[in-house]
């Protein structure tokens, strides 16, 4: 099975793992010129960024590890641009990310990406 395949099937297992937690998910890949979002969901009114991050093994790392500067930096603009262009209040969403790692799910709430 090829990575971007293993991916989706993370990205399908992490929208039921969060809808049964009460979200409502909105999209899924959404992309622009800055990267691409794994998932945009809302949860009492707010709007929820997650990205899924996937590891079959530990040699490389943690999932959540995975995570790094460069990532967060296009996690930032292509959050702040799906935004703007959905007019959603700058204070009214978070960012999640939901890890994979063996067949262990974590969920991270609210992190900071800044």
């Amino acid at each position: 099975m090829h990575t971007r395949e293993i991916g989706g099937i993370g990205e399908d297992i992490a929208c039921r793992f969060l809808t049964l937690k009460g979200h409502k998910v909105v999209k899924r890949n959404w992309t622009c010129h800055f990267g691409e979002l794994d998932i945009v969901t809302v949860k009492d009114g707010v709007t929820v960024f997650v990205e899924v991050k996937l590891r079959r093994s530990s040699s490389r790392g943690y999932a959540y590890e995975s995570l790094n500067y460069f990532k967060k930096k296009h996690l930032r603009r292509s959050i702040s641009y799906y935004i703007t262009s959905n007019n959603i209040s700058f204070d009214n969403w978070r960012f999640d990310l939901v890890c994979f790692d063996k067949a262990k799910i974590t969920h991270y709430e609210n992190l900071n990406i800044n």
